[in-house]
């Protein structure tokens, strides 16, 4: 039987369903530049990708923004 010291779990959507706490914020995110986003498939396209990269995308932010923006969501990790 082989000893492993280090475990990875992958939990975006693979143990764990990741999405609400991810989409929740980015709507408060979105709220702190004055964007109210209702459209939860708008918000799904956050699942994934590099957020910065998604506030430069979809909503038009500069990547100093886009760090700002990433830098405020609560309570999640972030690439």
């Amino acid at each position: 039987m082989k000893h492993y010291d280090t475990f990875f779990f992958d939990l975006d959507g693979t143990i764990t369903d990741s999405a609400p706490g991810i989409t929740n914020s980015v709507v408060y995110a979105l709220k702190k530049y004055g964007i109210e986003e209702t459209d939860y498939r708008k918000l799904c396209r956050f699942i994934g990708p590099p957020l910065t990269a998604s506030f430069q995308e979809y909503y038009g932010f500069s990547k100093e923004q886009s760090l700002e923006a990433v830098a405020i969501l609560p309570g999640i990790l972030y690439g």
